[in-house]
């Protein structure tokens, strides 16, 4: 338990995600001007700005990484790459955030196949309901379990029941789904 210099007290934030920390708000800055330039289609058209989010597939975002990642090398060591939709010579910022978009879809569709695979296993995705809403009950302990396959790999917390939670100070808010 945290308290403050007015008498304010809040729980330990030690386990929980410190988005401020882990996040900068000028690199997401960036990547939104590079996302929003290039909503633009070769028709003109503008295109969502969550249109990625329909899926694409992971062989396009592996050879597009491969291409950003080679032309990052070649700039690195005096190259000059050419951004072939543009004719413009690459930016180091720009083929940054290309990257940082094709690892972010990796990971999206990574995430996706985790929580397809996940319906399957609990009777094809029934309704999720809460496990526990009693909040004057004592956390529950968790440890936390991490899954590879052939593209990703991702972590979780299960709790002592062996039911997993995204929360790792709190066994209370866990979701899973109804077994039938």
């Amino acid at each position: 338990m945290r308290e403050f210099d007015t008498g304010a007290t809040r729980s330990n934030s030690d386990n929980k995600l410190d988005y401020e920390g882990f996040i900068h708000p000028e690199v997401e800055y960036e990547f939104a001007e590079y996302m929003h330039k290039h909503r633009v289609q070769s028709d003109g058209n503008l295109r969502a700005s969550d249109n990625w989010q329909k899926g694409i597939p992971v062989t396009e975002y592996r050879k597009c990484l491969a291409r950003h990642n080679f032309d990052l090398w070649r700039l690195y060591r005096g190259g000059k790459p050419i951004d072939p939709d543009t004719g413009n010579p690459s930016t180091e910022i720009g083929l940054l955030c290309a990257i940082k978009f094709n690892i972010n879809g990796l990971i999206y569709e990574c995430i996706k196949k985790e929580d397809s695979r996940e319906k399957k296993e609990t009777n094809q995705g029934d309704i999720p309901q809460r496990t526990n809403n009693k909040w004057d009950e004592k956390p529950k302990e968790t440890k936390y379990v991490e899954e590879r396959n052939e593209s990703c790999r991702r972590g979780y917390f299960v709790n002592q029941e062996g039911v997993r939670t995204d929360n790792p100070t709190s066994g209370l808010d866990v979701w899973v789904a109804r077994q039938r």
